[in-house]
């Protein structure tokens, strides 16, 4: 009987079932380790790797918080791979980000060598760096049941570190292993968080519409790397306002006469970050809110006068003896800006304002809703110079004249003697 052969071709392994798989260990001391776990759905090797099948797991902890700061924003970390399985196998392992702050990050990655410790203060060799956003693997071969210690270094620049104060860097880490033409792999997500702790610029105050009642407070706008998110205003160090990052002045209008005061400005971000001013002080001025007042001329030993007693809208303001009739009285009435309104005592509904915006435009009685009747007052020795707020120019008695009669008019501010008057409390 002839006997009939099969032909004979390449040699099967036996089908049989094969443990292997590398784990992956980040290690970070101190930190609290969130457990992940990871295994890849069972994968049946072709007869040109081997026969049998596959399992590849991998596990272990990932790091816990992290955190970078201004002070310290470079993490090295220890990373322990090893062989579970019963095949020998090569690995690659890969980190990257898709993040923003990924293109000031850098990644350091180098092989251990035995007894070597993986510190902050280890020096890379034969290392892998690469960029977040284009990572490069290191990689590397090893037997069934060993392993292999990795250091990695993470580290973003300093100029990193503040213009992505407040964000967060999301790594991916990625290990893949291959046993002749089979390839598997897995990776996980560590978060890191990029401190903002740059306080904003510090901001220059300045004060200015001092009055009886109260005072501006004006500042520089303060920078930060992130971004401002207001401002405090502090007044003989107790906050007293706080208002949006647009803002660069506020008035405080709830003073007494006569008194000094210190306020500072505090810039803040979101992140609770500050940068407070120093104190810049101002003594508000002698001026009682709603008390009577004459306006006295020294340069004429005059007091500006309401022309012929008149009380109607129109009326013609002079300089005339000093009498304190009620046509010479003079209300200050605070407007809540720093200004006052003058109103005349012989009408309430008036105010010392003027017609146009001409120099010389001679001052009159008018209506209270009229711009021009708002009035800052500046101290100046023992007397003050008047502006008015719509125009920006200052009470003036016409030609420096001395006569009665003489028109009390709006003229560029000078400084001089024809600008200059006291009041006097009746």
């Amino acid at each position: 009987m002839t006997e009939h052969r099969r032909p004979r071709g390449p040699r099967r392994a036996p089908r049989i079932a094969v443990a292997w798989g590398i784990s992956v260990f980040l290690l970070l001391t101190g930190a609290t380790a969130a457990n992940a776990a990871w295994t890849t759905a069972t994968t049946t090797i072709t007869p040109a790797a081997s026969g049998g099948t596959v399992d590849a797991t991998f596990g272990g902890s990932a790091p816990g918080p992290i955190t970078w700061t201004s002070a310290s924003h470079s993490t090295t970390v220890p990373v322990a791979l090893n062989n579970t399985g019963s095949l020998d196998a090569d690995w690659s392992y890969t980190l990257s980000s898709s993040s923003a702050a990924a293109s000031a990050t850098t990644f350091t990655s180098w092989v251990l060598s035995p007894g070597e410790q993986c510190t902050s203060a280890s020096t890379p060799h034969d290392q892998v760096t690469s960029t977040a956003s284009a990572p490069v693997a290191l990689t590397g071969h090893f037997a069934s049941g060993a392993s292999v210690d990795v250091c990695t270094r993470a580290a973003i620049t300093d100029a990193g570190q503040v213009t992505y104060g407040g964000q967060t860097l999301v790594v991916t880490v990625a290990l893949q292993d291959s046993v002749g033409s089979w390839t598997g792999g897995q990776s996980f997500d560590v978060s890191v968080a990029i401190a903002d702790d740059r306080a904003p610029s510090i901001p220059t105050v300045t004060l200015d519409r001092v009055s009886g009642y109260s005072t501006r407070v004006n500042w520089t706008p303060s920078t930060d790397n992130v971004g401002v998110t207001g401002y405090r205003i502090y007044r003989n160090g107790t906050q007293v306002a706080q208002v949006d990052a647009n803002a660069t002045q506020w008035t405080d209008a709830t003073l007494a006469n006569s008194t000094t005061y210190t306020w500072a400005v505090e810039a803040f971000d979101a992140a609770g970050n500050v940068a407070r001013s120093p104190g810049v002080q101002a003594r508000t001025l002698s001026i009682v809110s709603n008390a009577k007042y004459a306006i006295y001329y020294p340069n004429g030993n005059r007091c500006v006068d309401a022309s012929g007693a008149g009380r109607d809208i129109g009326t013609n303001i002079i300089i005339w003896d000093c009498s304190y009739a009620a046509n010479q009285l003079w209300t200050m009435r605070p407007t809540g800006d720093g200004s006052y309104q003058l109103e005349s005592v012989n009408s309430t509904n008036t105010a010392i304002g003027s017609p146009s915006r001409n120099l010389s435009q001679q001052l009159q009685l008018s209506g209270k809703s009229t711009p021009s009747t708002r009035w800052s007052f500046n101290a100046d020795g023992n007397g003050y110079r008047l502006t008015n707020d719509s125009n920006q120019m200052c009470m003036d008695v016409y030609g420096m004249g001395t006569a009665n009669n003489t028109a009390v008019t709006q003229y560029t501010c000078l400084g001089n003697a024809a600008q200059f008057f006291q009041l006097q409390k009746r």
